[in-house]
């Protein structure tokens, strides 16, 4: 790394580039970099405690009051929007809470519901949590998962540790605004900013060696991308019951609406968000992370396990 650094400067110093000398960091355990500190040894990433301590106080304060106006919780969720950034999954939690905001008029105070309170303390209760562990290495076993209306499905196969950490740079990091009644054409014609499937991509998902499908009855009929959902949650609980724990999870998926949903964190339909609460907790309790990857529908494997027929 030292050896790297230097040749970085003198590169810096041939071009003419100029450096900024009272951002830089050398070799220090623990330092801060744009409003984020970094530990080092322990591999933390996350924004730094005292200022996390000051939201929490804020979040108590109107929690406890019960009353504000648009404004005030407008500032309010937008300040725990970059704690939550180094754990987004921990998005999820704020459900009814932007609702609520959509809903309230203009340069007028309210009582908040009963719902958006809980979610306010619950805000500054998982704040702690809030990190990415860098450390973490990413599994060397992935996961792809699908669903019917009825049955999910999900398989596995292991992979070199040098392409899980490719895959894990591939993995969609942003996520984008999807609506959970999307129909059909919308998801194949709606402009994405997300990783869209690509030939490369599909190909190399096709020719992994594929293995332990598992094909289980989701239990009720909803909505397609509910199902979906569900059945990644469930092969994440599955991996975590194997012993999966401080690790990267990649996951294939077919749906745009689960990707988007997973890295962003969270989603509008209130249905999705539960189960994406339910991921919160497993990847918390395990300290995970789960990283999708989107698919073609005629490359993902675990189609033929979500319909009761033999992996390819």
């Amino acid at each position: 790394d030292i050896d790297h650094v230097k040749r970085l400067e003198q590169a810096y110093s041939e071009h003419g580039a100029e450096q900024s000398e009272s951002k830089r960091v050398r070799f220090e355990q623990e330092f801060v970099a744009r409003g984020t500190t970094i530990s080092g040894r322990r591999g933390r990433v996350s924004v730094d405690i005292y200022k996390r301590r000051k939201i929490s106080r804020l979040v108590f304060t109107v929690a406890a009051r019960g009353k504000a106006s648009k404004a005030l919780m407008r500032s309010l969720t937008g300040s725990l929007v970059h704690p939550y950034m180094h754990r987004r999954i921990l998005m999820s939690n704020l459900s009814s809470t932007y609702r609520f905001i959509e809903s309230m008029k203009e340069s007028e105070e309210v009582r908040l519901p009963a719902d958006v309170v809980d979610e306010l303390i619950m805000s500054f209760v998982l704040l702690p949590f809030a990190f990415t562990n860098i450390r973490a290495e990413a599994s060397t076993t992935v996961s792809a998962t699908d669903a019917t209306n009825l049955r999910g499905g999900a398989c596995r196969a292991l992979v070199p540790e040098r392409l899980s950490r490719s895959l894990l740079r591939r993995a969609e990091q942003r996520g984008e605004h999807g609506r959970l009644r999307w129909s059909d054409l919308e998801i194949r014609l709606l402009p994405s900013r997300m990783r869209e499937p690509t030939p490369e991509i599909d190909s190399l998902v096709r020719s992994l060696p594929w293995h332990t499908p598992r094909s289980f009855e989701l239990g009720a009929v909803f909505h397609i991308n509910i199902q979906e959902l569900r059945a990644l949650v469930d092969e994440v609980d599955s991996r975590i019951r194997g012993g999966l724990a401080v690790a990267r999870l990649i996951v294939f998926v077919d749906s745009r609406v689960v990707v988007s949903a997973v890295a962003k964190g969270r989603n509008s339909a209130r249905q999705l968000n539960l189960h994406l609460r339910r991921l919160a907790a497993l990847c918390l309790g395990a300290e995970i992370g789960v990283h999708v990857i989107w698919v073609g529908t005629e490359s993902n494997p675990a189609d033929c396990p979500s319909r009761q027929r033999p992996l390819p």
